[in-house]
């Protein structure tokens, strides 16, 4: 964001509030690594969270309409109730599978967050109609350093599933 900032100074009111956003999330990261080496998985801390308002403020983190403006982003989830987790967690999981589903729209797309109520649970979805996942590989992308993409660490979708659990 920094970087495009000098670069495209006509933009600059959106760069600021992505990298406002990057640095709250990396605030809200330490205070969870914090919370956890102090008091372990049982006893996080965990609050009421609005999931409409930390998928907004998770797609300006992700500068989707700057990283391609091709992509067309939908998002459906208002009248959820609040959901108990952790923040930074559910935060984290959400900006990886937005990036991964960027990624996945190299000629642009639809970019989708759902949210809605089955049963008991809400469920949040994040969706893209980019290349998909080969049939031979959707049993190994949730493996650790597994990644169809040249230069990747193959640690996102590992880390979504980790952060998920421990939410």
């Amino acid at each position: 964001a920094a970087t495009a900032l000098y670069a495209q100074p006509h933009s600059a009111a959106m760069y600021r509030d992505a990298m406002r956003g990057v640095m709250d999330q990396a605030q809200e990261l330490i205070e969870a690594l914090t919370e956890l080496t102090a008091t372990g998985r049982e006893n996080w801390r965990t609050e009421p969270v609005e999931l409409d308002g930390l998928v907004s403020k998770a797609l300006l983190s992700a500068l989707v309409p700057l990283r391609d403006p091709q992509i067309r982003v939908r998002v459906r989830i208002g009248g959820l109730e609040p959901v108990w987790a952790h923040r930074s967690l559910v935060y984290r999981a959400l900006l990886n599978l937005i990036w991964n589903a960027v990624q996945a729209m190299p000629s642009g797309g639809m970019l989708s967050v759902l949210g809605y109520v089955r049963g008991n649970r809400v469920v949040l979805e994040v969706g893209d109609t980019g290349v998909g996942i080969a049939a031979k590989d959707r049993n190994r992308v949730l493996q650790q350093r597994f990644s169809t993409k040249p230069g990747h660490r193959g640690m996102g979708l590992t880390l979504v599933r980790e952060l998920i659990e421990k939410c």
